[in-house]
């Protein structure tokens, strides 16, 4: 498990590298913005009681997302996916992160593992509790209006659209799936 992990690692390592070499300037820091323009949730399981993600704007005209999760039995392992496609004016898409997580153990340890700890602030401000395994039954899992500020993004973001896609899948094959589309801006 520890080398698989390590792989994983070594894979998303590998394609924040490959991103560095779009930049055409990576000492210049710019301001950015990530826009989201679209979200979806789906589930294919009678354990999951609610599902529902929506984009709504603030009064600053950002795109926040809120995304409310109840489940009907307790959970006690998932499998985290997640993808990260980009799509850049005349090149082709590119497949930035495509790495599978045990989604128990990387709660735990993300705030350990430096690349994560951008993830993890992000969600320590919007999430109404960090999810532990195992996960809680009727308990009203909550994000609320989720954006990223421009500290907390790396100093150089390539404009391009995207499509985050996060597959959670527990041991009896049952999905949860979210899909997050947007464009990332210069501003």
């Amino acid at each position: 498990m520890g080398n698989k992990l390590l792989l994983t690692y070594s894979r998303l390592q590998f394609s924040i590298c490959l991103l560095s070499l779009l930049v055409e300037n990576v000492h210049n820091k710019g301001n950015y913005l990530i826009q989201f323009t679209k979200c979806s949730c789906s589930h294919k399981t009678p354990r999951v009681r609610a599902f529902e993600c929506s984009l709504r704007n603030d009064s600053k005209r950002l795109n926040l997302i809120d995304i409310r999760a109840e489940l009907s039995a307790v959970i006690q392992e998932v499998n985290a996916r997640a993808i990260l496609h980009l799509f850049q004016k005349n090149r082709p898409r590119m497949t930035l992160v495509d790495v599978t997580v045990n989604a128990c153990n990387f709660m735990e340890t993300m705030s350990k593992v430096r690349m994560f700890v951008i993830f993890r602030r992000v969600l320590d401000k919007y999430l109404n509790v960090i999810p532990k395994c195992p996960l809680k039954k009727d308990f009203n899992y909550t994000l609320t209006g989720m954006h990223y500020g421009v500290d907390d993004l790396p100093p150089y973001l390539p404009e391009a659209d995207f499509k985050n896609i996060i597959l959670l899948t527990t041991k009896r094959n049952e999905t949860v799936k979210m899909e997050f589309f947007g464009r990332i801006l210069k501003i």
